[in-house]
């Protein structure tokens, strides 16, 4: 079996099967439907096939605001777009390399870090020409006295304000991620793949 589900009853199993019976046959129609030029991107079956659609959007979907006090809240500033610059139509980031592979957060609500990680991913990549993967698990980890919840929920600049004042953060392969947030900070310099000498919220 390719995810490795197990369930806690046979009754839950059979229901299961349907879901993700079901949802294979909506992903193939929908495959279908782009070899027929109706669509502009294919679909695959991933972890969360035997889910229906309202499990999969209460899981991954909600976002969750911290409740803990945040520190040095940065006043955004409005944006304001450069005059007389011919800008492309689209980007794709992906072409040049600049994107790590989609991540799954699990059923832990910190795509704040995710969304942080990226980020800053891309800008690294932007800066130096080298391509890093953030570990996402340090932030969860290591931001609470920031203002950040962990799985419990969060924002992408007190994960910023976190890697410049500590001079960095690790990488996914020193820092897997777990989708959990009862571990204590486990942040090592000597793993740091990227830094962050300062960044600009933004808004409009």
């Amino acid at each position: 079996m390719t995810y490795a589900k197990v369930y806690p009853t046979s009754e839950i199993e059979s229901f299961r099967k349907e879901v993700f019976i079901e949802n294979r046959a909506k992903i193939a129609k929908f495959n279908q439907e782009y070899s027929q030029g109706k669509r502009n991107f294919v679909q695959q079956l991933n972890p969360f096939g035997d889910l229906l659609h309202h499990e999969f959007t209460q899981l991954l979907n909600g976002f969750n605001r911290s409740t803990l006090p945040r520190v040095n809240v940065p006043t955004p500033t409005t944006f304001i777009p450069s005059a007389n610059v011919a800008l492309p139509a689209t980007v794709d980031w992906r072409q040049v390399g600049a994107v790590t592979p989609v991540k799954s957060q699990g059923s832990c609500a910190s795509c704040w870090a995710f969304a942080a990680a990226g980020a800053l991913e891309g800008h690294w990549f932007r800066k130096t020409g080298q391509l890093v993967d953030v570990s996402e698990q340090n932030l969860i980890d290591c931001t609470k006295s920031y203002g950040n919840d962990g799985c419990m929920g969060g924002l992408v600049d007190p994960a910023f304000q976190y890697i410049r004042a500590n001079g960095g953060v690790d990488g996914e392969e020193s820092y897997p991620y777990e989708s959990r947030d009862d571990q204590q900070c486990r942040f090592k310099s000597e793993n740091v793949v990227a830094e962050c000498t300062g960044f600009h919220a933004q808004i409009g």
